[in-house]
């Protein structure tokens, strides 16, 4: 389900990056250049990748624009077929997102970090001591590594001190939203109580924007529904208006999961699971793999009642 909603917001990037517009100039993170002076910032690696895809989108628009055949402008780019249809079928160019900073520990102890750092406080053990009583359980030199941001920032004399007076805050950004199909895609069937206040309004703004992608976050979180509470009545109804939905990757997940309706249907009505049977496939692959193709029927048995019976006591 994830990967066929992801496979439709992929053609949706310009409602993406609507949403993601509203968010961010609504929560004030978008920054203003300063005036007056020039940005000379250097091109990072994805706004260079997406300069490149977007002339590719054109150049594939404009060739079928002329009639030539996907298998032609697949051997004109030198492209696969399915990346050329799902050129075609974007109303825009699909972009990569910027990648987002992983979160941290620190993260929670932020606001009370910038008030402290405020407070003439710039030691960064006292720190670390201070946000330790409240709940913090990571070293020391991540708390010095965090706190060198603000330290650069300080006057030269201050920086030598490690103390003055009373300086303003340190900014904290606010988070953003990346207009990224996998990220939307999470956010989408996700629960809506389980949402950030960003998150929350981004989903909003999207489902605003596009009445297809109102119904794509219908149906997916109505089968995350009933594969979670087994409801196999429900089933066959989401089944008739997934065939029926005007999108084409709910469809094609739902002829999918028809040609394998009865596994479906044991799935939601049982509680067992083939699990453990998988673990043993792979335990299996790995002992054959691992003598590097030598490992016939009768070697392959003895390794593996080998490693089944490997620590039991023989006289048990």
């Amino acid at each position: 389900m994830t990967d066929a909603v992801e496979r439709f917001l992929n053609t949706k990037h310009s409602c993406l990056r609507q949403a993601v517009s509203r968010v961010n100039n609504t929560a004030g993170a978008a920054e203003e250049p300063r005036a007056g002076i020039p940005d000379t910032k250097r091109p990072s690696k994805v706004e260079l990748w997406n300069e490149r895809r977007r002339a590719r989108h054109e150049q594939v628009q404009m060739l079928h624009r002329q009639g030539i055949s996907i298998q032609a402008i697949s051997r004109e780019l030198r492209m696969h077929r399915r990346t050329v249809r799902m050129l075609l079928r974007a109303e825009t160019c699909p972009e990569r997102a910027v990648p987002l900073r992983r979160p941290s520990r620190i993260d929670r102890h932020l606001e009370y970090l910038s008030r402290r750092w405020a407070e003439w406080c710039h030691k960064s053990a006292q720190l670390h001591r201070e946000i330790r009583s409240r709940g913090y359980r990571g070293s020391e030199s991540s708390v010095r590594h965090f706190v060198a941001r603000w330290r650069a920032a300080l006057h030269d004399r201050l920086k030598r001190a490690r103390t003055g007076p009373n300086s303003p805050a340190p900014e904290i950004k606010t988070k953003k939203i990346v207009a990224s199909a996998r990220r939307a895609a999470w956010l989408l069937l996700r629960e809506a109580e389980k949402l950030e206040a960003e998150e929350r309004a981004f989903v909003e703004h999207l489902v605003e924007t596009s009445p297809e992608i109102a119904e794509a976050r219908h149906l997916a979180q109505e089968f995350n529904r009933i594969l979670k509470r087994r409801d196999q009545e429900a089933f066959p109804s989401w089944m008739e208006r997934a065939s029926k939905s005007r999108i084409p990757e709910m469809k094609s997940l739902a002829s999918g999961l028809e040609r394998d309706r009865a596994a479906v249907v044991a799935a939601l009505t049982y509680e067992w699971s083939n699990g453990p049977t998988e673990g043993h496939i792979n335990r299996l692959k790995t002992l054959k793999r691992a003598m590097y193709g030598r490992a016939k029927l009768d070697l392959l048995k003895i390794r593996t009642l080998a490693n089944t019976t490997m620590g039991v006591d023989p006289k048990q």
